[in-house]
């Protein structure tokens, strides 16, 4: 009885897999086998999952699945591969613990064939779209920015970069400039002068201990002398300079509050700014991605920070999207809709599971509206056709005006052929041939006739 309900299941299994295009969980993990829970050598009661096939897949996205059924990456083999899984140390639908790391090893693939990004600054959308079609690439739109650099209506930034070597089919989005507009002038209203001071530093993330780090007052106002007095945090202080500029390196981990301390006018006034400092041994490096590109406006775009290497995970990511809006998250994935069409600059922060604060490069990202529907498409596909066949009839005509100049035909009545030959290889025998249907005749080719120098009629 027992063994009849387990095929039953089994049988229900394959056909819920089969029948569902498209799961509400991994499609992977629906059809895996399920695996039950229970104790292990030690007794203990613990719950197991399968492991997910991960061949072909790189590193990044074999890191994310495993993640998906609650497993982790184990060893990278070799560590600086870049190509994608063709071996894994535990075999796919393996009922496993959780948290259990399954090592891969990686094969380099060869590269697609690239070509070089045209640069389109100055080009309208339709000579830009000539453009990447001859290099094999796709035009992905465009949004709109007030710029003087170029003529309205002309490209003036693109992305990917003029110059970049890309894969093909690789989408190149580009913005437009529109006319500068000049706000009228605001009447002049004197205010109190306002001191402000920031500390800034060269670091997007944690330092290593012994690494020189370089710190910088910013002041702004009024006061006529300026000096600059920084309390690193850990018990080291400078003296008081005129430099704004101050290298410090620290000697142990930790997390570290820097205070720059400016003395306005020898000592009339005093202002004082702090950042925080992170100092860790092996410092996790961070980079942003976004999909799909190009990212269209009002529609939703998946933001995805990749921390490497991905162990200890960090407990808190906060994404700044570049238009004064931010979202914290647990996870390291997140999605956002960009309601107007323009260059944004995005970045991500991570709280490690030290405690130390570590951002991402901004990237640039151009936001571009939607495109355009198919009958659009359809309409200028039909109108370039119809023009070139107009203009390819055009001039097929004009040849044969040229070609033709001082013969005089008079025919049979019904359709003939007449080949011409010229004397200074302009023409080629059977190159150039027209058809016509005069009445009957002779042909007569005049003797100061230079272009032709024979006529063949066949009947």
């Amino acid at each position: 009885m027992h063994k009849g309900t387990r095929i039953h299941r089994e049988i229900l299994r394959v056909l819920v897999c089969a029948a569902l295009s498209r799961c509400v969980v991994p499609q992977a993990a629906l059809c895996a086998p399920q695996c039950e829970t229970g104790p292990n050598i030690a007794g203990v009661v613990e719950q197991r999952v399968p492991v997910p096939p991960l061949q072909g897949q790189t590193v990044q996205a074999a890191s994310r699945k495993l993640q998906e059924f609650r497993l982790r990456l184990g060893k990278v083999l070799p560590s600086n591969g870049n190509g994608v899984v063709f071996r894994q140390s535990l075999e796919a639908n393996r009922c496993v613990p959780l948290s259990t790391p399954v090592d891969v090893w990686i094969e380099n693939v060869a590269p697609p064939p690239a070509v070089e990004v045209p640069d389109l600054r100055g080009q309208s959308s339709l000579g830009a779209t000539l453009l990447l079609t001859i290099r094999g690439l796709k035009y992905g739109g465009s949004s709109k920015e007030q710029s003087g650099e170029v003529a309205p209506g002309k490209i003036f930034s693109q992305q990917p970069a003029a110059g970049s070597m890309v894969p093909k089919g690789t989408t190149v989005v580009v913005t437009l400039a529109e006319p500068v507009t000049v706000p009228p002038p605001t009447p002049y209203r004197p205010s109190p002068p306002q001191e402000t001071l920031t500390l800034k530093s060269n670091l997007y993330g944690p330092a290593i201990p012994g690494e020189l780090v370089t710190f910088t007052g910013v002041a702004q106002g009024s006061a006529h002398t300026i000096q600059f007095r920084f309390n690193f945090g850990d018990g080291q202080e400078s003296s008081s300079s005129d430099s704004p500029l101050a290298r410090h390196s620290y000697a142990q981990d930790g997390n570290y509050i820097v205070t720059v301390t400016a003395i306005l006018d020898g000592g009339a006034s005093q202002l004082t700014a702090s950042t925080d400092i992170g100092v860790h041994e092996a410092p996790q490096v961070i980079s942003l991605g976004v999909s799909p590109t190009p990212v269209y406006e009002k529609q939703q775009a998946m933001f995805t920070a990749q921390v490497y290497p991905p162990e200890p995970a960090p407990s808190r990511y906060v994404f700044q999207f570049g238009d004064k809006s931010e979202l914290a998250s647990q996870t390291p994935s997140v999605s956002y809709a960009y309601q107007q069409s323009k260059t944004y600059h995005p970045f991500v922060t991570i709280l490690t599971a030290h405690g130390h604060k570590a951002s991402s490069q901004p990237i640039s990202l151009i936001v571009v509206p939607p495109g355009m529907s198919t009958w659009k498409i359809v309409l200028i596909a039909a109108g370039l056709l119809l023009s070139a066949s107009v203009l390819g009839v055009a001039g097929y005509k004009i040849l044969q005006r040229i070609v033709t100049r001082g013969i005089s035909y008079n025919l049979r009545p019904g359709e003939v052929m007449v080949r011409l030959q010229s004397p200074d290889g302009r023409l080629k025998e059977d190159e150039i041939q027209f058809h016509t249907t005069h009445f009957a005749g002779v042909i007569t080719v005049p003797i100061h006739t230079l272009v032709v120098r024979s006529v063949e009629v066949q009947k």
